[in-house]
């Protein structure tokens, strides 16, 4: 049976727990992703589209 390409890209990813994640000092909205964690729009049929890449701005 043949691997899935999405399946070979995610073989390096390292997952990590939210709680582990440092906010400070990031531009990263902390209620914003603990309101998406929740899930909450999956309930509600909407759509998530995440826009952005790992490079820090310039």
């Amino acid at each position: 049976m043949e691997r899935h390409p999405i399946i070979d890209a995610m073989t390096g990813l390292k997952l990590k727990d939210l709680d582990a994640f440092v906010f400070k000092d990031t531009p990263v909205d902390e209620g914003q992703i603990r309101e998406l964690d929740a899930g909450d729009f999956i309930d509600a049929k909407r759509n998530l589209i995440l826009i952005g890449g790992t490079e820090p701005a310039s």
